[in-house]
């Protein structure tokens, strides 16, 4: 066994550990059982991935503190330059507004879009197990419905922020803040250049001329339809499908969620299992004939450039 816990970090060194370690490693496939249902009493094959990309932001405005009463109004507060910076980064519509990051995403094919379009939503529901507090609305891309903006869009959050705590505080403009941006990508998105066009909008014409520093501190693929092809493609889980409605009212879904496993990339990319098969729900998927590609009939086996599918 391999147990691994910096998922939510990145996974930075399961890579290393894997090829320093890949003899003692050998494996005739993997089997991921953590998929997740579409709801109670309805099963779902999950088929993708979205990527996942982190940003680390900094902004200064002064050298050091300096009192608010005697310094506040000209000088510059760095917080809310940040503030500034990050809310320039969604556009009218919810979108993120950053130059040329949209021009890779893939467009939905349409089975997937009626597939997805079909699903019944609970905004009720959904609001609910999000923990929304009560009266808020929901957020996101304008012209996407829920299921569509959670799969098949890039979405841009704050998920840090570095500044002077309130205990412990005075009255001062304090000299710097920082902020951690998390991008979720999506299928054709390059992780790293997406953060690489963030990191150039953030940087371009900072309010004031304030110093603003941005990096790209992890960037992770996409795990789109490496496995079973595009798209249009999965009629080839139609199988499974049918296997799992026998416990079900209706054929399950096929849909991927809105999060990344970077052990499982690292995993297949490190280890290069040239016959892993990859399996979700116990196996289910190795014992399903795989149509891609115009080949007929063929068993499931990791591409060259494998991808995974699970959720958490």
């Amino acid at each position: 066994f391999v147990i691994e816990g910096e998922e939510e970090i990145g996974s930075e060194n399961l890579g290393k550990f894997l090829r320093t370690y890949k003899h003692m490693l050998p494996a005739d496939f993997i089997v991921l059982s953590d998929t997740a249902n579409f709801d109670t009493g309805i099963p779902a094959l999950t088929y993708q991935l979205r990527g996942i990309c982190t940003i680390d932001v900094t902004v200064q405005t002064i050298a050091q503190p300096v009192h608010s009463g005697m310094w506040g109004g000209p000088v510059p507060d760095p917080v809310q330059v940040m503030c500034t910076l990050i809310a320039g980064l969604q556009g009218k519509k919810g979108e993120i507004d950053v130059p040329g990051l949209y021009r890779q995403v893939a467009k939905t094919g349409k089975t997937q879009l009626q597939r997805i379009r079909k699903l019944p939503f609970n905004e009720a529901k959904f609001k609910r197990e999000a923990r929304m507090m009560k009266g808020m609305k929901l957020a996101g891309e304008k012209g996407y419905s829920v299921y569509e903006q959670l799969w098949t869009r890039p979405s841009l959050v704050v998920i840090a922020f570095d500044a002077r705590p309130i205990k412990g505080s005075s009255n001062q403009i304090i000299d710097h803040v920082t902020a951690r941006l998390s991008l979720r990508t999506v299928p054709n998105m390059d992780g790293r250049a997406a953060g690489k066009a963030i990191v150039k909008k953030l940087t371009a014409m900072p309010p004031y001329g304030a110093k603003v520093t941005a990096e790209v501190v992890g960037a992770q693929r996409s795990g789109a339809y490496l496995l079973f092809g595009t798209s249009d493609q999965i009629g080839s889980l139609t199988p499974a499908r049918s296997r799992t409605a026998r416990s079900s009212s209706s054929p399950p879904p096929i849909v991927f969620p809105a999060w990344a496993i970077t052990a499982t990339f690292v995993m297949l990319l490190s280890l290069r299992l040239s016959r892993s098969r990859m399996s979700a729900r116990r196996g289910l998927a190795n014992r399903l004939p795989h149509r891609r590609l115009g080949q007929r009939r063929r068993r499931l086996r990791a591409p060259r450039c494998p991808s995974a599918r699970r959720t958490s």
